[in-house]
């Protein structure tokens, strides 16, 4: 899960869908972190849809000694998929390995009878596999999914395999084939030679990652869990805000490793609160600061930052509710208990409503919780409302007097003004007063409006181009702040704040894309175009400094951006997709080439032909836009 403007997981799915459907010779490729629900999302969303006309074969390439192996393996399941029978039928799976057996039967051989006749035997169902896989490719289009490229054999070259899925899969069986991935571990291990045979087996490497809506909906608001269910909005948030300040991609396996082991939690708190017959809003809390809890040391567990021998330098933060550390070195270092408080405590919700406990430790390392324990030491930490902050309180105004909201009205707004609060909280407060004002209740004598904006616009540009975040992600405010959505004039005027300052954000991520692009800086064009930012790429040529300086001049750097074009927008098959609303630029930059090659005489031919080739890509693209 990442908070970026990549592509929507129903984009990636029609593009997907798209891709089956279309006749070029090449692969698509699924990429992104181990973890961020490639697979999930294929298996859940992708496969059952290919399905519906589609035969599909999912095939993983992990845990394979060698090319060999894993050839036959893969040619036995196609063939076995191709003559009917399930794959993920138990019986089907023992004969998996012995699929030229049962092409030998269907070719009605009977070499096994006479030792002598073995060889003829062989050839015989191999002509079999291939005569049917042949058969098959004439009747309609199959899908082959291939998962795990960055985990195969470190024996076993990726080129390699990749290079038999385009000669041997796609051009001799015309299958439609989705690679899932990370590209990032595959480049490392293999960086030159899959950069070749990539541009030739791969159309598309589309990035991908597990969006929040769609983590609230399969992870929390389907869960059995009464209250993972119910409280699913403020705790998806708080999985947004950690993604958002640690810039970081949230593993979704580690986000079912903590739903199942906070399963054991809710369990036992059940249990023992329904015999101490609580009240439901204090249950609510106390489970929040048990699924905070969870969710800091499971994660760290997870991501081995945390082991069991490390336990012990949490005691600063254990049954406390102080979470400063104070340093006479600025260069000493950091226990892993203040290294925890650095990377999760930005969010002063989660500050405001966690406790450390030991018995979080034990159920996430052993599998075994102690609900008594856990809820005493947290009725000893929170036995007042004083540690509850003003923004939570909030959420108990219905128990409050006019008197008694006001006050909390006025007095949340004085602290807004006076502390660098979060984009987050900032927004959590316009939701409420929105609210507030539309029922009549906002009793506050300050007008909130313009005062919270002007917070806001301060705290996305901090976020977002001070600190170097990501883009904001403008589709979580209708989703998390309902109040703020369904009131036009707030809604419109939040959108421009974000707009705005991910406008300018992105203007700064397309300068170093074209800075990128002209002084041959690949990590840094991967790691730009891997996170699916949208660049109109001619635009920005066309007012910027890199048109005179480096394209339309002596010495021109034409082959660097034919060479990305190329890439990006030739070698992909739903361009227009990615780039529909590009054309006006497009047509004013080829002007603008076919201007310069028409008045200047002065230049090297060598440079007449380079921006020759450079027109012609410009062309093809415009041609292939305008279909």
């Amino acid at each position: 899960m990442k908070l970026t403007n990549n592509i929507d997981n129903n984009s990636i799915l029609d593009s997907l869908l798209n891709f089956v459907s279309a006749k070029d010779q090449f692969a698509i490729m699924l990429d992104g972190p181990w973890g961020s629900g490639k697979t999930y999302f294929l298996k859940n969303k992708v496969i059952p849809q290919l399905q519906i006309k589609h035969k599909v074969v999912y095939f993983s390439v992990y845990g394979y000694e060698n090319l060999s192996e894993l050839k036959i393996d893969l040619i036995n399941n196609l063939f076995i998929s191709s003559i009917g029978l399930d794959l993920e039928n138990n019986a089907t799976k023992e004969n998996i390995k012995d699929a030229k057996r049962i092409a030998k039967g269907l070719f009605s051989v009977f070499g096994n009878k006479l030792s002598v006749f073995k060889p003829l035997a062989n050839a015989a169902s191999e002509f079999t596999i291939r005569k049917q896989l042949q058969e098959q490719s004439k009747k309609k289009v199959s899908v082959l999914v291939i998962d795990d490229l960055e985990r195969i054999n470190n024996s076993i070259k990726i080129s390699d395999f990749l290079g038999f899925l385009l000669t041997n899969i796609i051009e001799s069986y015309g299958y439609r084939v989705i690679i899932v991935g990370n590209s990032k571990e595959i480049i490392s291990n293999e960086p030159e030679r899959f950069n070749k045979i990539y541009e030739k087996t791969i159309s598309r490497i589309i990035p991908f990652s597990y969006d929040i809506k769609s983590v609230k909906r399969d992870f929390f608001e389907k869960s059995e869990i009464n209250y993972l269910k119910n409280d699913s909005i403020w705790l998806v948030n708080i999985l947004a805000e950690y993604v958002q300040n640690n810039k970081d991609q949230f593993n979704l396996r580690t986000l079912q490793f903590i739903l199942e082991t906070f399963d054991i939690i809710d369990q036992s708190l059940d249990k023992y609160l329904g015999n101490c017959h609580n009240e439901g809003k204090k249950v609510d809390s106390i489970k929040r600061s048990a699924f905070l809890n969870l969710f800091v040391i499971a994660n760290e567990y997870r991501e081995g930052r945390l082991v069991r021998g490390d336990l012990y330098q949490l005691g600063n933060i254990l049954n406390t509710r102080d979470f400063h550390f104070i340093h006479l070195n600025e260069n000493e270092e950091k226990s892993k208990a203040e290294q925890i408080t650095l990377r999760y405590h930005h969010d002063k919700t989660l500050s405001e409503n966690i406790i450390y406990t030991n018995e979080i430790n034990n159920v996430v390392f052993n599998g075994v919780f102690d609900a008594q324990k856990f809820v005493e030491n947290w009725s000893e930490l929170f036995s007042t409302e004083s540690n509850t902050s003003n923004l939570s309180k909030l959420s108990y105004f219905r128990e409050m007097n006019d008197v008694q909201l006001k006050e909390l009205q006025e007095t949340l707004l004085e602290e807004f003004c006076d502390s660098g609060e979060t984009s987050g909280n900032i927004l959590s407060l316009i939701n409420n007063f929105v609210f507030f004002e539309e029922n009549g209740i906002y009793l506050a004598d300050k007008p909130y409006l313009k005062i919270l904006l002007d917070l806001l616009a301060k705290a996305v540009n901090k976020e977002v181009i001070l600190q170097d975040g990501e883009l904001f992600d403008e589709s979580l405010i209708a989703f998390l702040y309902t109040a703020i959505a369904r009131n036009k004039k707030v809604m419109e005027h939040v959108k421009h704040i974000v707009k705005s300052v991910n406008d300018k954000k992105s203007k700064n991520i397309a300068q170093k894309l074209l800075h990128s692009i002209f002084s041959k800086d690949y990590e840094t064009q991967r790691k730009i175009l891997i996170k699916g930012f949208k660049i109109n790429i001619f635009r920005e040529i066309i007012n910027s400094k890199f048109l005179y300086e480096d394209l339309l001049v002596k010495g021109s750097k034409a082959p660097m951006l034919n060479q990305y074009l190329n890439s990006e927008y030739i070698g992909i098959l739903n361009i227009k997709d990615f780039h529909k609303n590009e054309t006006l630029d497009l047509e004013k930059f080829i002007n603008d080439v076919e201007e310069f090659l028409k008045y200047s005489a002065e230049i090297d031919k060598i440079d007449q032909f380079n921006l020759k080739n450079l027109l012609k890509t410009l062309q093809d693209i415009n041609n292939k836009l305008s279909d």
